[in-house]
C-alpha cells in the first residue's frame, strides 16, 4: 500500500501532537507506532521512510528511542496461543524436563497444535484449522517471550535417572575402609570399563526445548545396536593400559597389528561384539596382571591394587575373582546406574573419544575406523584428562564430597531397587562371601539351562 495514495491517512495524522512535531524522523516514528497499534493497515517501515524522505537506519534508531521515552509497548506478531494455552504448554515442557525427557522442537509444536484444538473445541470458541499450522519460526519468538531456551541435549539412559542411596552409602563406606587399611598409592588405583566406539546418528545431541533455569537438558537414549566395543583401563597416576578391541571380524588386518603407535591395541573376536565372562577373564590374565607385575617390579613393592568397575554381568565371574585374590587385587563395584557419576572413564575421557569420532569422516573400512579410534584415544587418554577424572569422581584423592551430582542424589527421597538381581553395587567382589554368592548363582543358572535343554 502506498501512503501518498492513501485517503485514510488524514485519520492518523490529524492529532495536534502529530502536527506540532517539526522533526521528520520523529513524525515517521510516531506514525509507525500508531499504525502498529491500530493493526488495520499493513504498511512497512520502508514505505513510511519514503513518504517522509528519511533514512531507514536513522528512522529505526529514533523509533527505538521514542519507544523508550514514551514507554509505549511495541506490538509485534499476534500471539497464536491464548494465556491458558501458553500455561498448558509450559507445564508440558517442565514435566518433560523433570523426567529427563526434554522435548524437541517438533514435539513442542505438535503439542501446541493439539492444545489449541482441544482447548477451543472444549470451550466452544471459534476454532480455525489454520491456527494449528505453527512453524519453527513461531517457537523461536515464543521461547524468547517466555524465557525458554533451545539447546542441545546431553544423552542419558532411562535407568540412570535413579540411583540407590543404600548402594551409594555402602560404596563410600567401603572405599574409606580400604583406603584407611591399605593406603593405595596412585600407581595401584585402576578403573576399567568397556564402551561402544561406533559412529551412530541416534546418539548425536539434538535440539530440545527447556526453561532457562535448566543448564544441561537431558533426554533418554534410544536403543541401538553396536558391533565394535573397546575395553579400556586407566590408572590414577595418569597412565593407561593397552586397549582391547572387540569386533565380529574373524580375521584382523595385519596392518593394524604391525603398526606402532603410542596407544597399543589388542584384538579379539566375538559373535555379538560385546564383552563376556571369557573375554573379561583373558583381559585380567593377559593384560591387567602383567601390567600390574611390571609396576610392582619397577617400584619394588608387593602393594595390593584397587580395581574399580561397573556392575556388568560379565564382571561377576568366579574365575576372575579367584584370580584377582591370588594376585592381591581388590575389585570394587560401583553403585548400580551411577557410573556416569562415580566412574572416571565416563567422566570426561570417553566423551572426548566419542566427540573425536563424530568429527571424523564416515569410516569406509574396519582399518579406517580403528585408525580413527586410535587417534581419538591419543587425544582422550592424556595425563591431564585421567588425573582430573579421578579427582572429579572423588576416588583419588579420596573425597566423597568432590563427586559431581552428589547433592542431587542425596536429596532424593525415593530409593531405586531393581528386582530379581543380587545387589552388588558398592561391594568388594573379592570377598569370600561374595564369591560364594556368585558360585551359588552360577550353579542355579547351570541347573536352569540343563532343565531348559531337557524340556526342549
Amino acid at each position: 500500500m502506498n501512503l501518498k495514495n492513501n485517503t485514510d491517512l488524514s485519520k492518523y495524522v490529524s492529532s495536534s501532537e502529530f502536527r506540532n512535531m517539526k522533526d521528520k524522523l520523529e513524525k515517521a516514528a510516531r506514525l509507525s507506532i500508531i499504525l502498529e497499534n491500530e493493526k488495520k493497515l499493513k504498511i512497512k517501515d520502508s514505505e513510511i521512510c519514503k513518504y517522509f524522505g528519511v533514512k531507514q537506519n536513522s528512522f529505526l534508531y529514533r523509533k527505538k528511542k521514542y519507544l523508550k521515552e514514551k514507554n509505549v509497548k511495541k506490538v509485534g506478531r499476534p500471539a497464536k496461543l491464548l494465556e491458558n494455552e501458553e500455561e498448558l504448554l509450559k507445564k508440558f515442557i517442565l514435566k518433560k524436563c523433570e523426567q529427563n525427557k526434554s522435548p524437541t522442537i517438533r514435539e513442542v509444536v505438535c503439542k501446541a497444535n493439539r492444545i489449541i484444538k482441544k482447548n477451543r473445541l472444549k470451550n466452544l470458541q471459534n476454532y480455525n484449522p489454520e491456527d494449528c499450522i505453527l512453524s519453527h519460526q513461531w517457537i523461536y519468538s515464543w521461547s524468547k517471550r517466555n524465557k525458554i531456551k533451545l539447546g542441545n541435549s546431553s544423552q542419558i539412559e532411562k535407568k540412570r535417572i535413579e540411583v540407590s542411596q543404600i548402594e551409594v552409602n555402602r560404596y563410600w563406606g567401603l572405599m574409606k575402609v580400604l583406603f584407611e587399611k591399605y593406603h593405595y598409592p596412585p600407581e595401584f588405583i585402576f578403573n576399567m570399563d568397556e564402551t561402544p566406539i561406533c559412529n551412530d546418528s541416534n546418539r548425536l545431541s539434538m535440539k530440545v526445548v527447556c526453561p532457562n533455569s535448566i543448564q544441561k537438558p537431558k533426554r533418554n537414549l534410544e536403543k541401538s545396536s553396536f558391533h565394535i566395543s573397546a575395553v579400556c583401563c586407566v590408572s590414577s597416576d595418569g597412565s593407561s593400559l593397552p586397549t582391547l578391541i572387540i569386533s565380529k571380524l574373524k580375521t584382523i588386518p595385519s596392518k593394524l597389528i604391525l603398526q606402532n603407535h603410542l596407544v597399543q591395541l589388542d584384538f579379539v573376536q566375538t559373535n555379538s561384539g560385546f564383552i563376556d565372562k571369557d573375554i573379561y577373564y583373558l583381559w585380567m590374565l593377559k593384560t591387567f596382571i602383567p601390567f600390574l607385575e611390571k609396576t610392582r617390579n619397577r617400584l619394588n613393592s608387593n602393594h595390593p591394587a584397587l580395581l574399580t568397575l561397573d556392575g556388568h554381568k560379565s564382571h561377576f565371574d568366579v574365575r576372575t575373582c579367584e584370580l584377582a585374590i591370588k594376585h592381591g587385587i581388590d575389585i570394587v563395584c560401583f553403585p548400580a546406574n551411577g557410573t556416569h557419576i562415580y566412574q572416571p572413564l565416563d567422566c570426561g575421557i570417553f566423551c572426548s573419544l566419542k566427540n573425536h569420532l563424530k568429527r571424523q569422516d564416515i569410516p569406509k573400512s574396519f582399518t579406517h575406523f580403528v585408525t580413527n579410534a586410535r587417534d581419538g584415544m591419543q587425544v582422550a587418554f592424556t595425563f591431564k584428562n585421567i588425573i582430573s577424572a579421578f579427582k572429579h569422581t572423588g576416588i583419588y584423592p579420596l573425597n566423597p564430597e568432590k563427586t559431581g551430582f552428589s547433592l542431587e542424589i542425596n536429596n532424593k527421597s525415593s530409593v531405586y531397587t531393581p528386582s530379581k538381581r543380587i545387589h552388588l553395587g558398592g561391594t568388594l567382589l573379592t570377598q569370600p562371601e561374595i564369591v560364594e554368592k556368585l558360585k551359588q548363582r552360577e550353579e542355579k543358572q547351570t541347573k536352569k539351562r540343563i532343565r531348559h535343554n531337557q524340556d526342549n
